[in-house]
């Protein structure tokens, strides 16, 4: 009686919560068809529920209930003997499924065991609820963790250890909990622990998104300390990979190194300034680069400087080089 009561408790707060996303009661003497007289008494817009069918199992016509016989006799489950509902939602749409439920009984021979188990698309047995079944009616409520499906979801109803092959099992009222929404781009995978934003399937990390994002803010990756990210946006504190990386200067590129104006330092000038500051004019000090790290795409554009620079020393030696080497064939 306690267990009953408590159902119900259950069963109360979840219709003050979700609505039904569909109810069978079972009313008349059915003629064996597959919902033997059913009615679907709920079912919101946006979704598609079956009717209530039968595998390996025969129909036992009776009122007001859907009643049927075949279960196993004296031995355990067998997976190609049940009863199955699927509820599809339309395409653009989103079932948030929360809990299943229906009330059963059995005859003196009917199956003792039950079980009801769900499947996704494909998937199937993701989750399971185990019971006794008794000649009284009881009301099972099967309190999955809460999931959202954009493929059909699938309940399947099994019974066995009957004590005659005759023996029934009787089931009414089944009903499903939650709502439907348009199509939701984040998935939630609760037993993982992750998070999928976009058209990925359940997602592989902790947080995986597909298509482009934008953030406001700052991303910090192995730092959570804001304070350490200074001005910045990007910050990591580790090693990062790339395929491909490309980097936007909004200052000139140095090609105005080989424009007939450039006032190109003497090497002499290079001689002493090394000398005094131990590395090359325009180039970072070691302290600044400790302090303040490196710009990628400022130092490429100061290397690349310091190339076409030491390009044009290459050019003005050879030519020396060469007016030496003819005054020397002269003489």
């Amino acid at each position: 009686m306690k267990h009953i009561l408590t159902a119900i408790l259950v069963l109360i707060f979840l219709n003050n919560t979700q609505a039904q996303l569909f109810t069978f009661s079972f009313t008349g003497n059915g003629t064996c068809s597959p919902t033997q007289g059913s009615t679907l008494t709920s079912q919101p817009g946006n979704v598609t529920v079956s009717s209530v069918i039968r595998e390996g199992l025969e129909c036992v016509t009776s009122n007001d209930v859907f009643t049927s016989k075949g279960f196993p006799v004296n031995s355990p489950i067998d997976l190609n003997k049940y009863l199955e509902v699927t509820i599809t939602p339309d395409a653009g749409f989103t079932l948030n499924c929360t809990s299943f439920s229906f009330s059963i009984s059995k005859s003196s021979s009917g199956p003792s065991n039950g079980r009801v188990v769900y499947g996704i698309g494909n998937q199937e047995n993701i989750d399971a609820l185990g019971f006794d079944i008794t000649t009284s009616t009881t009301t099972i409520q099967f309190l999955f963790s809460p999931f959202v499906s954009t493929e059909p979801v699938k309940f399947r109803i099994y019974g066995w250890n009957s004590t005659s092959s005759v023996g029934t099992m009787r089931i009414d009222d089944i009903s499903m909990f939650g709502s439907v929404t348009t199509t939701n781009p984040i998935k939630i995978n609760y037993a993982e622990g992750s998070v999928g934003i976009g058209t990925n399937p359940e997602p592989n990390f902790t947080l995986g998104i597909n298509g482009n994002t934008y953030i406001s803010g700052k991303v910090a990756i192995g730092i959570n300390d804001v304070t350490r990210i200074g001005s910045h946006s990007l910050a990591v504190d580790g090693s990062a990979i790339f395929t491909k990386a490309i980097v936007k200067l909004s200052t000139a590129w140095p090609d105005y190194v080989f424009e007939k104006d450039y006032d190109l330092p003497s090497l002499l000038y290079i001689e002493k300034y090394i000398k005094e500051n131990k590395r090359l004019p325009g180039v970072p000090s070691a302290s600044t680069i400790v302090k303040e790290g490196v710009d990628i795409g400022e130092n490429q554009k100061i290397l690349l400087k310091k190339i076409e620079e030491l390009t044009l020393y290459i050019i003005d030696q050879n030519k020396r080089i060469e007016l030496l080497e003819k005054k020397i064939e002269k003489q």
